[in-house]
C-alpha cells in the first residue's frame, strides 16, 4: 500500500530526497501560498504528477491531519538492509554513530527520535523488527521529513544487532536511570552506539549486559525519568559537541 506523508515541509523534505519515488502530489486548489507554489515547482521539474484537490479530499487523504495543503504519495517505506547498511558504515572514516532503540513502542516518540537523529548526523537507527514500532505514517509525519533522510533498518535479535556492531568497531553506551556514570563523564572519544529503553522497562537486562557503559542523565527535579524522545535528545545533541568540539 502506498503512503501519504504531508504537511509543507515534510513534503518539500520528500521531493528534495526521493522526488522520484512519488507519483502523485495533491495541492489544495486555488491557492496562492509561496511555499505550496515553491512545492508544485519543485514537483513539475521531478516530473511529478500534480493533482489539485479540495481541502475535503485532502483532509480524507491524510486522515484529518494537518496537511497546510499538500500531499505527496510514495511507496511503502523501505527498511535498510542491516547488513548492507553496517558494511556502508564501516567503509566511512571516521564510522559515524549509530542509534539502537530497545522495544520502543509509542510511534510519536520514533518519529521524534528519527527527527534528532537527522540533527546530529547519526548514521542509522536499528529496532527490533517484533515487538517495538515500526516506521508508519505517524513516525514519518513527527520526524518532519527526517524518515527519509536517517536509514532504519531492522534487527531480528537486538543482542546479535549490538554484538556484529560491536565486531565492526564499536562501544555500546546504553542509558538507564540512575547509573553512577553520567553521559557528560564519559569520553565519547570512540564510534558510538547508543541504545535507548523502551518507555515502560527502559533497557532489558541482557541488552544492559551487552553494553560496554551505562551511563544516566543527571536532574533534580520529581520525576526520575525523561520522556525517551527527550533523553535521546539530549544525548545525541551532547555526543555531537564534543565530537565537533563545541
Amino acid at each position: 500500500m502506498p503512503r501519504w506523508v504531508y504537511g509543507i515541509h515534510p513534503v518539500e523534505e520528500v521531493l528534495l530526497k526521493k522526488g522520484g519515488e512519488c507519483d502523485l502530489l495533491l495541492i489544495k486548489k486555488d491557492n496562492n501560498n509561496k511555499a505550496l507554489k515553491r512545492i508544485e515547482a519543485l514537483a513539475h521539474k521531478e516530473n511529478i504528477r500534480v493533482r489539485f484537490a479540495e481541502p475535503a479530499e485532502l483532509s480524507r487523504t491524510c486522515d484529518d491531519g494537518n496537511h497546510q495543503g499538500v500531499a505527496a504519495r510514495l511507496p511503502d517505506y523501505r527498511y535498510a538492509d542491516f547488513h548492507d547498511w553496517l558494511e556502508g558504515l564501516k567503509a566511512k572514516s571516521p564510522m559515524p554513530d549509530v542509534l539502537v532503540l530497545d522495544e520502543l513502542q509509542d510511534p510519536h516518540n520514533l518519529g521524534a527520535v528519527l527527527r534528532s537523529a537527522d540533527c546530529f548526523g547519526i548514521g542509522g537507527v536499528v529496532i527490533g523488527r517484533e515487538r517495538s514500532v515500526q516506521v508508519t505514517e505517524t513516525v514519518v509525519r513527527t520526524s518532519a521529513g527526517a524518515a527519509d533522510w536517517v536509514p532504519v533498518a531492522q534487527a531480528v535479535n537486538t543482542v546479535r544487532a549490538l554484538e556484529d556492531l560491536k565486531q565492526a568497531g564499536y562501544w555500546i553506551v546504553g542509558t538507564v536511570v540512575g547509573a553512577e556514570t553520567s553521559i557528560y563523564q564519559l569520553k565519547l572519544d570512540f564510534p558510538c552506539v547508543f541504545v535507548m529503553g523502551s518507555e515502560e522497562k527502559g533497557l532489558r537486562q541482557l541488552v544492559r549486559s551487552h553494553c560496554d557503559y551505562l551511563v544516566g542523565l543527571p536532574s533534580v527535579g520529581h520525576v526520575d525519568s525523561l520522556n525517551v524522545s527527550v533523553a535521546t535528545g539530549i544525548v545525541l545533541s551532547e555526543n555531537f559537541r564534543r565530537k565537533n568540539g563545541l
